[in-house]
Formats: structure tokens, C-alpha cells, sequence
């Protein structure tokens, strides 16, 4: 599937609660689908947004969100970075997934950023989050066992997209790529 595609079925499914996987061919091809996502989502006003890359900066993340992708140019990143109605979180996943792992509390942070969504008069959530930091850690099991925990579906207003670089996702066992196919709601190939 072409990365604007993808990313617009994302935008434009009325489903709440999505848990969706994400296999993505290379780097470049990752930044063009959040790039039009997450421009997607802070455009039309009705979402924040938490990005959690692994094969890039949160440095990098920015620049591709204000200088790459043209269609897709962020003029005002600090505003939706920094404002008082902040909209956009980037944060770096060896934080995220390691600085306090529980999957439990990884339950309650979904559930809480979407309280944070709705306390700001939005529809809901959405969170990206790169896989790439448990296979760095050599972390599999406890990637398979959290990605297992959430639900395939969830019930409040989030979008969790699961990315997965290709060779990462290669790594895995067959059984295993399986399974978390089967365990996504949606699983997406760009």
C-alpha cells in the first residue's frame, strides 16, 4: 500500500479504539506516513498526537515534520509542541517503553493521554510508536507480552499505530508474526 494511503485510511476511518500494525519498508517511507498523518490529525483539530520513533531523533522527527514531505510542511510545530493546547508529543521510545516498563502503566498512560485529549475539547488520541527499541534492547518477549496486553481493540478514543521496520519484523518467528498480525485490528504494508 502507497504511505499516503495507508495514512489516509487511518485519518479517515470513523472507528475509535483501532489497534493497528504497521510494517514499513524502510525510513524514509516511516516519515512519509507519519508526516501525512500526523498533519492529517493536527489539520483537522480533532486529535493530539504521541510519537515515540526509535530509527530517528526526536530532532529528526521535527525536521521531517517542518522540511520534508512539502504537501506535508508543519509551519507552526512549536505551537502544537509547546502551546497551552499542546497537540503533539514526540518523544524518543527507549524512553517510553523503558524508562518505566509496565505494561499496565503503559495501559494507564493510553487511557490518561486520551483524558488528556478530551479535557482539550478534541475527539481522541493517537499514538505512534516504533517497535525498533525492543529489538535494540533484545527485548522480544516482552515486545510480544505488551504487544498482547492491549487489547486488539480498545475501548476509549485512541488510535494506536504499532510501527515495525520490516527486518525487525523479519526477526521475529513465523508464529509470532502471526500472532500479532492476527492480534492488530488492522495490519498495514508500506
Amino acid at each position: 500500500m502507497k504511505t499516503k494511503d495507508a495514512a489516509k485510511s487511518l485519518l479517515e476511518s470513523k472507528a475509535t479504539g483501532i489497534h493497528c500494525l504497521v510494517i514499513y519498508r524502510d525510513l524514509n517511507t516511516c516519515r512519509e506516513f507519519y508526516s501525512y498523518y500526523i498533519h492529517g490529525i493536527l489539520e483537522k483539530k480533532d486529535g493530539i498526537v504521541q510519537i515515540a520513533p526509535f530509527y530517528e531523533t526526536e530532532d529528526s522527527v521535527r525536521y521531517t515534520l517542518t522540511h520534508r514531505h512539502h504537501h506535508n510542511r508543519m509551519k507552526d510545530l512549536d505551537k502544537v509542541e509547546k502551546g497551552d493546547k499542546k497537540s503533539l508529543i514526540i518523544i524518543d521510545s527507549l524512553r517510553k517503553y523503558f524508562s518505566h516498563y509496565d505494561t499496565k502503566d503503559e495501559y494507564k498512560d493510553i487511557q490518561e493521554f486520551v483524558k488528556v485529549a478530551k479535557r482539550l475539547g478534541k475527539r481522541g488520541a493517537s499514538i505512534l510508536g516504533d517497535s525498533g527499541a525492543f529489538f535494540f534492547k533484545k527485548k522480544i518477549q516482552q515486545l510480544t507480552e505488551y504487544e498482547l496486553s492491549l487489547p486488539t481493540h480498545f475501548e476509549f478514543d485512541v488510535k494506536g499505530i504499532c510501527l515495525y521496520h520490516k527486518k525487525d519484523f523479519a526477526v521475529l518467528p513465523k508464529d509470532v508474526r502471526q500472532k500479532l498480525i492476527n492480534h492488530h485490528e488492522k495490519s498495514i504494508r508500506i
